[in-house]
């Protein structure tokens, strides 16, 4: 088993600085550009061997040096994109004024100036939340309670269940209604059932009990033991990560007269009403838990579900309301559950609300202002060529057999990319905001965004939608639709440069390009056939084939160690590292196609693909506190960052090539243990 010194290094920097009795930085400035060639040469920490430490051999100096400033609780390579854009949409949302210029413009003023009211925030202290809170503490009976989680003031908490609006699994042409459990505050159920989370969860029980004291419920104390009771309990019906994202498991359409009689415990009409849905069908995702998380809902007293409702609405809210709100809710979410020391400035918390509420808005004036004609054909480029590469991937698989091959290069050849921008932006006629009404801006937006969502049922799924905002440092795949998406802020350094070394720009963007690309064949994606529909296209074979790799490459991952104790889930995070070293494999390939035979130029003493290698960790470059890297290991589906470089790398014959790591290095693999996928 490798244990893991990679993950322990960024708690031994935040700690080191506790100890020492060191300031943490007050605030972080993120680099422009990293090195003159894309690569940050003074990151490296060349005294480690790359067969015993790759990680620490591309960014091991760069992780001693980092300190993480009091209102953050990480910094990475993908936190620095995020503060770039952060500053940019600032400058925008800043110049915003509420009375003049575009329409846009001044829906974007407005929701700013009312959050920055903070006299007349302070003055209504919690006024604006009574009326909500009355509602949930006079409903009358179990139904209208659930009505209540229904109706889109269920955007303002959780409720038991949540309602997303997904592709039909078996039709990728149409949204339909989807269920899934919800309940959880603290957002994962091993939060709840680890037995190194009882003081989170203390912490949590006291938490609860200030904040409904705050809005006038007695005997809090006592609700809130309830409360956590309650929460524990859904926990221990709720579906592992792992399980919930299987894409057959979580496939299960029925009628409402069926989810009735599996689940008879929760009054679903009232709550599929409150949210003005009465769908022909709905697609239950996490079958078995549903009839358990609906007994708790009938066999808990109606006093305890209001409390707890209650808890949710003004836990998601405080943001909105006065100062005692927003520290109360800080004390706990900021500082318990993510170690932070301050919380953002308000300017910056400001220019976030903006973002997510109004991101259509903000983003259409962020392409305009900031994105480049040439990042986008450039990156284009480069998506050719890395599906070119992915073709010659299927066509040389010596595992695969013919009739397989040829539906997955059907697949492929349906890959829709989109890069920057969508082609159409969101109308946001009929949306009424007033600068010296936060709360009210903010209802109104979530029901403008939900009725948005819901319309999306009655027309067919257009594959131009996109999921993200413009404005989003990152990238996704869609497998339902066959798209891959890398927003405009996506393509700024560290993953992509235009003056960068093509060597550097296909390590990073290139690598999660063909990352996305592979997510199309993983072991969920690869179930959707060429229209996106959830369909069995392999021989009985060839799946089997595959299903024995990917549990080669969890075992791999299983045997990481997060934090002393907590090991990486590698069911969980299955389809990430099959896309990381897919992408990393397919996006190698096409860096040395782009050669064209001729050899790479040496650039400050490196060969091109050990540039290539260098690159793609350095994206991946970054530092955490305990508490932030505890729950990245519970909850996130990628692996922690050093394992996402080592991991593939242990894996990818060109590794032992570029770096002569040897039998006897401390990472190094056998051939015959090494996995073949794509």
């Amino acid at each position: 088993m490798i244990r893991s010194r990679y993950v322990t290094w960024p708690l031994l920097v935040a700690a080191a600085s506790t100890a020492a009795g060191q300031q943490r930085m007050p605030s972080y400035v993120p680099p422009e550009r990293y090195g003159a060639h894309g690569l940050d040469l003074a990151a490296m920490d060349r005294t480690a061997k790359p067969g015993d430490d790759f990680y620490r051999h591309a960014v091991g100096k760069w992780v001693a040096g980092t300190v993480i400033p009091s209102d953050h609780i990480a910094l990475s390579a993908s936190f620095d994109a995020t503060l770039r854009t952060g500053a940019q949409l600032r400058s925008i949302v800043r110049s915003s004024s509420p009375s003049q210029g575009t329409t846009t413009g001044k829906l974007i003023g407005r929701m700013y100036a009312s959050f920055m009211d903070t006299t007349r925030i302070e003055r209504l202290d919690d006024r604006p939340l009574r009326a909500d809170v009355a509602m949930i503490r006079n409903a009358p009976s179990r139904d209208s309670l659930a009505y209540i989680m229904g109706r889109p003031l269920r955007t303002f908490g959780l409720g038991f269940f949540r309602v997303p609006i997904f592709a039909d699994p078996n039709d990728a042409t149409r949204k339909i209604v989807w269920l899934a459990t919800s309940g959880l505050l603290l957002g994962s159920r091993d939060a709840y059932l680890q037995e190194s989370s009882r003081a989170q969860l203390k912490a949590y029980e006291e938490y609860a009990a200030r904040t409904l004291a705050m809005v006038g419920w007695d005997d809090a104390p006592r609700l809130a033991r309830e409360i956590v009771e309650l929460e524990s309990a859904i926990a221990r019906a709720s579906w592992s990560n792992a399980d919930a994202r299987d894409a057959l498991k979580t496939t299960n359409p029925m009628t409402v007269d069926e989810l009735e009689s599996l689940a008879p415990g929760f009054p679903w009409r009232a709550f599929l009403a409150g949210a003005e849905l009465s769908p022909p069908i709905v697609n239950v995702k996490e079958k078995s838990a549903f009839p358990l998380i609906a007994a708790l809902y009938a066999a808990t007293p109606l006093e305890t579900l209001k409390a707890w409702q209650t808890l949710q609405l003004v836990h998601v809210m405080a943001p909105y309301l006065s100062s005692r709100f927003v520290t109360n809710q800080f004390r706990f979410q900021g500082t318990v559950l993510q170690g932070r020391e301050a919380n953002s400035p308000r300017i910056d918390r400001g220019v976030d609300l903006v973002n997510d509420l109004l991101d259509d808005a903000l983003g259409h004036e962020y392409v305009r202002r900031y994105f480049s004609p040439a990042a986008k054909r450039q990156v284009e480029e480069m998506t050719h060529n890395i599906q070119a590469a992915m073709a010659r991937r299927i066509e040389g698989n010596t595992w695969m057999s013919a009739p397989t091959k040829a539906q997955a290069l059907k697949k492929l050849a349906r890959l829709n990319v989109m890069v920057g921008a969508p082609d159409h932006w969101t109308d946001y006629a009929g949306l009424r905001l007033e600068s010296d009404d936060l709360y009210g801006n903010v209802r109104r937006t979530k029901l403008f965004v939900w009725k948005n969502r819901r319309a999306q049922l009655e027309r067919k799924t257009l594959r131009s939608d996109w999921i993200m905002s413009p404005q989003t440092a990152d990238a996704y795949a869609d497998a339902s639709q066959i798209n891959i998406v890398f927003p405009a802020a996506f393509l700024q350094p560290p993953w992509f440069d235009v003056h960068a070394d093509a060597a550097v720009n296909y390590g990073a963007v290139g690598s999660t390009i063909g990352h996305e690309i592979v997510h199309l064949f993983d072991d969920q994606g690869r179930k959707r056939d060429a229209t996106g529909t959830l369909r069995d296209w392999w021989t009985s074979e060839d799946a089997a084939r595959f299903e024995a790799e990917a549990a080669k490459l969890g075992a791999q991952f299983d045997a990481f160690e997060a934090l002393p104790g907590l090991h990486v889930n590698g069911k969980m995070t299955m389809g990430e590292n099959i896309a990381d070293l897919g992408g990393a494999l397919v996006a190698l390939d096409a860096y040395r196609a782009s050669l064209r035979g001729r050899p790479a130029r040496m650039v400050d003493g490196l060969s091109g693909d050990q540039r290539f290698f260098l690159s793609r960790t350095q994206s991946y470059r970054g530092v955490g506190l305990p508490e932030y890297l505890r729950g990245e290991a519970l909850t996130n589906p990628h692996a922690p960052k050093p394992f996402r470089v080592i991991g593939p790398y242990r894996n990818m014959d060109a590794w032992y090539e570029v770096f002569n790591v040897k039998p006897g290095d401390r990472l190094y693999l056998p051939p015959e243990s090494r996995v073949r996928l794509w």
